[in-house]
């Protein structure tokens, strides 16, 4: 790991003299490139290189997971996509197009690859698209799969049996899953059969992998726990899963008359309600009740206790939304539209929920909302907020002056923002320069462990991609990709660890890209820091260093 100079911005004196004369001639940062464009392939044959990376995942422990198109002695997409994972210590390819698919008919093999997904065991898992001997490009035959212990196996396929179907149904594979530290595998599928499902039996549902069985979760026309009034579940929306195995979703119920929407869990077999429409809101006026699980915004998130953490959209005004979580003593209220925002003006209300609460292990919820008030302007409204059982805090709001220089713009939205177990954030944001719209940049930023928030990279910055410090490979940064869109305790893939890693994914402006993991606010794993210092000069890990134009 080579540590990074980054030397004081041009414009930082307009931040005021006190500040200036507070920041050192130069702060460090470290980095650590992953993969790049253009060089070979690990495991890949002469002359197949990186032709097009895409956004990694991370587990606990910094390593990365990602996808790729590959270019063959110069040939772009000469050999399709591929999934690379450094679960098992150094990167390695897991899977790639071409090869033969683990458990299908001799012939079928990946068309495509790709949307992984590593835990903390260094488990990854992935998606495969599929031809071959009676099945066609076109066909929508998906599957999952898992690398493990140095083997690769098939979770499921399209045209598995469902299980807990009816007889001779069988799984249409959808492109949208979750994986947990276990390795078990949750993911929605579609039923299919030689003579027509009937209704609502048809409408598929939600179903689990594990150790080469599959399970269901939940399907349409399960009949709704501890209803007597003929309702059932008709069509699954989001879903997530627990460290511990524990599965939620939201799901549409249909009682012939009216159809309404549900939270609800399951696990070994049982699911269990934690609240439908029409319920009354805790902490609300009287009457207010839930209205829709199922909005633009709305994200399901658990905690590591297994709570399930929703957001509702309340009736009345459009933008009337709540964050509730499950607990022993039954639902409460996180947050809602109209509660005090705690910032430098008193008077700030929550306006809206733009995205919502992404929750840790403590149950601490990050959530991302619009603020209203007589000195929240249109450029000024939109910010990241954490709340826990001491109240809501602020982490950052459009309008703050971003830690390299700048002002974060209000049309960073924060989207995509994710929170570890530290209590950590991390998120992509807008920062304008000097006023001047032609200078808007796109930056990720972090909080340490104090809270503050610090900036990792930013567009424009410069990175020296050769691991060689005696040549020097100075590259532009272009674009940023990141999205940690998690925490890690409901099996969505993040890039962001528990540990304050962050991954992702740089174009430059000569049109190369590369994986980079940054150190900036992470905190080593016990006995950690030794081993990292003694690989990087036993093993001479490749590093990178940063400069600003």
């Amino acid at each position: 790991m080579t540590l990074l100079t980054r030397k004081p911005r041009p414009h930082a004196w307009l931040l005021g003299l006190a500040i200036a004369a507070s920041v050192p001639a130069s702060t460090t940062a470290e980095f650590r490139v992953v993969a790049l464009s253009g060089e070979p392939t690990p495991g890949g044959a002469p002359g197949m290189t990186f032709d097009e990376l895409f956004s990694p995942v991370m587990n606990v422990h910094g390593q990365t997971a990602f996808a790729a198109r590959l270019s063959q002695n110069g040939v772009a997409n000469f050999d399709g996509t591929a999934v690379y994972s450094e679960g098992t210590g150094a990167l390695a390819e897991v899977a790639r197009s071409g090869q033969q698919a683990p458990g299908s008919p001799g012939g079928v093999t990946f068309f495509a690859v790709g949307d992984p997904r590593i835990n903390d065991s260094g488990q990854t898992a992935f998606f495969g698209h599929h031809v071959g001997p009676g099945v066609d490009v076109t066909d929508s035959d998906y599957g999952y799969y898992i690398a493990a212990n140095g083997s690769l196996t098939k979770a499921v396929r399209t045209g598995d049996s469902a299980p807990g179907g009816l007889s001779g149904s069988t799984l249409e594979v959808g492109r949208d899953y979750v994986f947990n530290n276990t390795g078990e595998l949750v993911f929605r599928a579609g039923l299919q059969a030689d003579e027509p499902i009937p209704f609502p039996f048809n409408q598929g549902g939600v179903y689990r992998a594990m150790g080469g069985g599959l399970k269901k979760v939940a399907a349409s026309g399960d009949p709704v726990p501890g209803s007597s009034s003929g309702e059932y579940l008709r069509r699954f929306e989001e879903f997530v899963v627990s460290p511990t195995g524990v599965a939620a979703f939201v799901a549409t119920v249909d009682d012939a008359q009216d159809i309404n929407f549900g939270v609800f869990t399951e696990s070994g077999g049982e699911i269990d309600e934690v609240v439908r429409s029409g319920e009354p809101v805790p902490s609300a006026e009287p009457g207010v009740v839930f209205e829709d699980f199922v909005h633009p915004n709305g994200r399901l998130s658990m905690d590591g206790a297994d709570n399930v953490v929703f957001d509702s959209l309340l009736p009345g005004l459009s933008l009337d939304i709540g964050v509730y979580s499950q607990g022993s003593s039954g639902l409460r209220k996180i947050i809602r539209t109209g509660d005090p925002i705690p910032d430098a003006d008193p008077e700030l209300t929550l306006f809206s929920v733009n995205d919502g609460p992404v929750t840790n292990e403590s149950g601490m919820s990050l959530i991302a909302a619009g603020v209203e008030g007589p000195t929240a302007g249109p450029f000024t409204k939109d910010g990241l907020y954490l709340v826990d059982a001491q109240g809501v805090t602020k982490v950052v709001r459009s309008g703050d002056p971003a830690p390299g220089g700048g002002t974060i713009l209000a049309n960073s939205l924060f989207r995509g923002a994710g929170i570890n177990a530290a209590g950590q954030v991390a998120f992509v944001a807008a920062i304008n320069i000097d006023d001047d719209p032609s200078a808007d940049l796109g930056a990720i930023l972090a909080t340490n462990l104090a809270g503050e928030l610090v900036e990792i990279i930013r567009e424009g910055d410069s990175i020296d991609v050769d691991p060689d410090p005696m040549i020097g490979d100075l590259r532009t940064i272009d674009s940023l990709e990141f999205a940690a869109s998690a925490s890690n305790t409901d099996g969505r893939g993040t890039s962001f660890s528990n540990q304050g890693h962050l991954a992702f994914l740089a174009t430059f402006t000569d049109g190369s890209q590369a994986i980079l993991v940054s150190d900036a606010v992470a905190v080593p794993e016990p006995g950690g820091l030794a081993a990292v210092l003694l690989g990087g000069l036993v093993c001479g890990r490749r590093g990178s260093s940063l400069g600003h134009r």
